[in-house]
């Protein structure tokens, strides 16, 4: 848990990524697995987004909350650095509610091309 902890930005940003990568293993005629499986990662990133309800403090005095920072290329001085603070807060619960209604939402808009069109 203290890892989740640590990285929860990290693992919030990276969750639709992961679920785009698995899905390109996929054959292309499976449409239904590849319906279920946005949905599914997209409320994933809702859940996984969760817990900043209850860690994030309003109040406290820190800047930013949650900060990660790694070298990242050491050897041109480049960091990977999140954080966030209170805007950026909301703005991520922005991001994965829309996110997720708007793979809902394309349930069923999405159609194959027809070929002898």
């Amino acid at each position: 848990m203290e890892f989740f902890h640590n990285h929860v930005l990290s693992i919030i940003l990276l969750t639709p990524l992961v679920g785009a990568l698995l899905a390109l293993f996929v054959p292309r005629e499976f449409d239904n697995f590849h319906r279920i499986w946005g949905n599914l990662f997209g409320i994933l990133g809702i859940i996984v987004a969760l817990p900043l309800l209850w860690w994030f403090q309003p109040d406290s005095l820190q800047k930013y909350q949650f900060v990660e920072s790694f070298d990242w290329i050491p050897s041109i001085g480049a960091k990977y650095t999140l954080g966030i603070d209170g805007i950026s807060f909301l703005l991520i619960f922005l991001t994965v509610l829309l996110g997720a209604i708007s793979i809902l939402s394309a349930w069923s808009a999405i159609k194959p091309r027809n070929p002898a069109a």
